[in-house]
């Protein structure tokens, strides 16, 4: 969460890449209960969570010249709940060979083709400078309430449903393969969260349960 601001709600979605205990996480978070702007952002740690460093609050994170968004930059275009347009934001982490091991991050919003908007250089991990052992992907919520929202509220078959679509994994030969098969899952209150199962690369999610919206 940003230092600068003071904390009322964190919602985010994330995909998080690590080997223990180094790693990096991007995604889109919702940081200010009084301001409703979503913000794309990043955040790298080398010693698992003793040093971290999110955005560009220090050296590591190196943003593209003529990148549309920096982490820390603000989404403007988001979904209107509960009939609006469901907005796509896509984010892609792969490891350069090219560049002797980076790791490229691209984003897109409801484009075709991501851009190249910055990289995590190889010289600032450890393990994670060769290859990644972990992957997590999905949404995390924290604040000074019991019942913080996640998601949109819906679940399938609502077409509102806060979801993961086309989720891959890319292996070294820069071979794509969509998951299909069901991954551990973890849910901290399942009377308040839910999660869908894995079905052609993607899942729904949401919480607390029919506390923003009803289900349909």
């Amino acid at each position: 969460m940003e230092r600068t601001v003071l904390l009322l709600v964190a919602i985010c979605s994330f995909i998080l890449i690590f080997y223990a205990p180094t790693g990096f996480c991007a995604g889109r978070r919702f940081l200010n209960q009084t301001s409703h702007q979503t913000h794309f952002y990043t955040v790298w740690t080398r010693d698992g969570t003793k040093t971290t460093c999110y955005n560009t609050k220090c050296p590591g994170f190196q943003p593209e010249g003529g990148a549309s968004i920096v982490p820390g930059g603000i989404i403007d275009t988001v979904t209107q709940l509960p009939n609006g347009v469901k907005q796509k934001l896509s984010l892609k982490l792969l490891k350069d060979s090219a560049s002797g091991g980076d790791w490229l991050l691209y984003y897109g919003l409801n484009r075709d083709a991501d851009e190249l908007i910055g990289r995590f250089p190889k010289s600032i991990f450890t393990g994670l400078a060769d290859k990644a052992t972990d992957m997590q992907f999905g949404g995390i919520v924290a604040g000074q309430q019991n019942q913080v929202p996640m998601g949109s509220g819906f679940l399938p078959p609502s077409a509102a449903a806060a979801s993961f679509t086309n989720v891959q994994l890319v292996d070294s030969s820069g071979q794509a393969s969509l998951v299909t098969r069901q991954l551990p899952r973890l849910v901290t209150d399942p009377n308040l969260y839910d999660i869908t199962p894995i079905a052609n690369g993607a899942f729904s999610y949401r919480g607390p349960s029919n506390k923003l919206y009803p289900r349909n």
